[in-house]
């Protein structure tokens, strides 16, 4: 089987192609049939409502970038999951995990906040079981790493679910757990979780 990773953007593009009498708008809505009719991500609404719904507008808003990982040889959807840069607060945390999270040179004293890349979203989609939930996350890493290449971001941050199997799954990869739990709107707690990609070896996976 050979994996693709296709942004976002790319995957609307060849649905336009496609359907080149379609408008933009219409375009949008035969991702989201796509979407609805073939992904499941172990009943997770939030996350179906925001690849079919959210993940176009962030895209043109420039506040993600979203990827769909697909079979090539048959473009059935595998996963999907987005990255965005973001300014972390860490003006509360000890000075020694401090001291972990900034750069190898600097003081943490004065530093209050940290530039970071941030995977907002990562799903599995369980209508199919052609990966297993790390061989899809190890392609994040493997997307991550090309934008380290560019760039040169150290630290990845993510929020997981509070669950200890998701906790332990993230683990696995380096994850370390760095300050209290937090709640959205609809009352879902999530452990905020760390990644300093400087002390990780990609090889390790493989």
């Amino acid at each position: 089987m050979t994996i693709q990773v296709t942004p976002l953007k790319q995957y609307l593009e060849n649905i336009q192609v496609l359907a080149p009498d379609k408008t933009e708008k219409q375009v949008q809505e035969l991702f989201k049939t796509i979407i609805l009719e073939n992904v499941d991500f172990n009943g997770n609404e939030e996350m179906l409502t925001y690849l079919s719904d959210k993940a176009p507008n962030f895209e043109k808003q420039h506040r993600s970038r979203n990827f769909i990982v697909e079979e090539t040889e048959t473009n059935n959807i595998i996963g999907f999951f987005s990255l965005s840069l973001k300014v972390v607060d860490i003006s509360d945390l000890e000075k020694s995990l401090k001291k972990k999270l900034v750069l190898k040179g600097k003081s943490p004293k004065n530093i209050d906040y940290l530039p970071v890349l941030l995977i907002g979203q990562f799903g599995k989609n369980t209508k199919l079981n052609k990966l297993s939930g790390q061989e899809l996350f190890e392609i994040v890493i493997q997307k991550i790493e090309e934008f380290r290449a560019i760039v040169g971001t150290q630290m990845v941050f993510l929020d997981s679910i509070n669950h200890p199997k998701v906790i332990q799954f993230y683990e696995q990869f380096g994850f370390v757990a760095y300050s209290q739990l937090i709640k959205d709107d609809h009352q879902v707690t999530y452990q905020p979780m760390a990644l300093n990609m400087s002390v990780l070896s990609v090889s390790n996976f493989y």
